[in-house]
């Protein structure tokens, strides 16, 4: 009903052709999706208020290696506790906000619900995006879920820290990840860093936006990893540089690893 009030409007009261309105309307209605789940998500950040004594140790703990700033620097936080967030998101959104916004799924059923650790992915430092992790073993789920997509704005496909690209100049270098840690931990190490969401989702239609750059690739020490290298390769259409790990399975791991040998946790 609102793509067609809006065609409407730009077809009879603005002279444009139907194509042309149709693609305006389409434009409107997703740039008014993108305020909602933007709105959406600061929300339920500010409601859980940062993370929570097990995040925290589970973040700053040796397999993860974080530092307080850089959790707060990329404004990790944590589900705390499921049934009063839930009832918060629904006190104070429709079902189709809420819909929209990818954290309820078609079934009506809260997206996050055995994830607790939340990764907001930050465009000019607002949330346009959100994964989550779990942090403990009790339940047989995969280790990561991300937003429902049943509305079909809301792909996976993207590049996590894009916001670095505005810090560096062309042909600086560039560090493209396997993961969110690993993109952190790099920046954690005063490196410029993105990275992609596991090696089948490439966002193929944002690579431009990376090609001035020094691009150094460093996916995990596996058999996927080479292959997802291998396809960025092709998507640049150009030389680029390679990280290979000889002995450890992904860059968190290698700098954990260092910083346990000179004892700096």
């Amino acid at each position: 009903e609102y793509f067609e009030e809006r065609a409407g409007v730009y077809e009879y009261m603005m002279g444009l052709n139907r194509r042309q309105a149709e693609i305006n309307a389409v434009n409107d209605l997703m740039r008014e999706r993108k305020e909602i789940q933007n709105l959406i998500y600061e929300s339920v950040e500010k409601f859980c208020y940062g993370v929570d004594d097990e995040t925290y140790n589970y973040l700053r703990g040796k397999e993860r290696g974080l530092t307080e700033e850089t959790i707060k620097r990329f404004r990790l936080f944590a589900i705390k506790e499921l049934k009063t967030t839930y009832e918060y998101l629904k006190d104070c959104f429709t079902n189709d906000e809420l819909m929209i916004s990818g954290l309820i799924n078609k079934n009506d059923k809260f997206v996050f619900t055995y994830h607790k650790l939340i990764i907001p992915y930050l465009v000019e430092n607002k949330i346009q995006y959100l994964r989550g992790r779990k942090i403990n073993q009790s339940k047989e789920v995969s280790k990561y879920i991300s937003l429902s997509n049943y509305t079909g704005n809301l792909p996976l496909k993207r590049f996590y820290n894009i916001d670095t690209l505005k810090r560096i100049e062309e042909k600086e270098r560039l560090i493209v990840c396997e993961g969110e840690f690993d993109t952190m931990i790099m920046e954690q190490e005063g490196i410029a860093a993105i990275g992609i969401p596991g090696v089948t989702n490439i966002p193929a239609e944002e690579i431009e936006t990376i090609k001035k750059y020094d691009i150094h690739i460093a996916f995990d020490n596996d058999e996927a990893g080479v292959l997802a290298m291998q396809k960025i390769v092709k998507l640049v259409n150009r030389p680029i540089k390679g990280i290979k790990l000889k002995h450890n399975n992904d860059l968190t791991e290698l700098i954990n690893e260092r910083r346990s040998r000179e004892n700096i946790y």
